[in-house]
């Protein structure tokens, strides 16, 4: 897996400490010329199934923007 991320925010809202991002993920393991994206949209760490990454062997999970 690749992950890409391209944008990363934490909510300006003093009630809300949740992150959200923009990511691009590729399957690696498709050994085809076209990489496709297994996930490709925004995220959101308070609510992490309005728009889940769904993969039978990984799970991914935002927790913040430090590493972006």
């Amino acid at each position: 897996m690749e992950i890409l991320p391209k944008n990363c925010k934490r909510s300006l809202d003093a009630n809300d400490s949740g992150v959200v991002a923009y990511l691009q993920v590729k399957d690696l393991s498709d050994k085809s010329d076209e990489k496709v994206f297994v996930f490709n949209g925004w995220t959101f760490s308070s609510s992490p199934t309005l728009r889940p990454f769904d993969h039978p062997v990984y799970d991914l999970w935002l927790t913040g923007c430090e590493n972006i």
